[in-house]
């Protein structure tokens, strides 16, 4: 794994309803779901998109199982972290990220490790991104006065796509084009009715 300098990206979001460590906790738990539903759909044989967001959900699994390893507590000054540990394509590299909330409220992003060969983009093509991340969360971004505001790690032949006014639904591109295309096919033909 390689080192790199830290980078930081300011960002603003309202305030949580819960405190923020209990919605991490929250997140995990969902995340542990998340990886054993998306495994028992790929009938245990993951396509890469699956393997990336089972890797995504796992990372949030451990704010559950284990929030000593990824969570450091309130700083005098108000201060939270709590760290996304995705494993990279060996166990020894790892994508670390560094989530930090003051008094309760997000507001920083950072990149703290990738493994060789990920790189970031922070200026994606919103045109083409943002059209995804709204249909997937439709409801924080129904009013649309909130924007998403994406950061792509692009790992390999795989895109993870976090999102600075959503921080806790990060995703991997393959895995989201996927599931809206099955989504897609299900629909019944609109118009048409018996």
């Amino acid at each position: 794994m390689r080192s790199l300098p830290l980078l930081l990206i300011l960002a603003t979001t309202t305030a949580l309803s819960s405190p923020a460590s209990e919605e991490w906790v929250q997140r995990g738990r969902l995340g542990e779901l998340r990886v054993g539903e998306i495994a028992t759909a790929a009938k245990g044989k993951p396509d890469d998109g699956e393997s990336m967001q089972m890797k995504i959900e796992a990372a949030f699994g451990l704010h559950a199982r284990r929030p000593d390893l990824v969570q450091y507590p309130t700083s005098p000054d108000g201060l939270e972290v709590f760290h996304l540990v995705i494993e990279g394509a060996t166990p020894k590299e790892e994508c670390t990220i560094g989530f930090v909330y003051k008094n309760g409220v997000f507001s920083t992003f950072r990149i703290e490790s990738l493994p060789t060969g990920w790189v970031v983009t922070l200026a994606p093509g919103k045109d083409e991104i943002e059209p995804i991340m709204r249909q997937r969360y439709a409801a924080v971004y129904k009013d649309r006065r909130t924007s998403p505001r994406p950061v792509l790690i692009h790992a390999g032949e795989q895109i993870l796509v976090f999102d600075l006014a959503a921080p806790l639904r990060p995703f991997a591109l393959d895995y989201e084009l996927s599931r809206l295309r099955r989504l897609e096919s299900t629909k019944a033909p609109q118009g048409i009715r018996p």
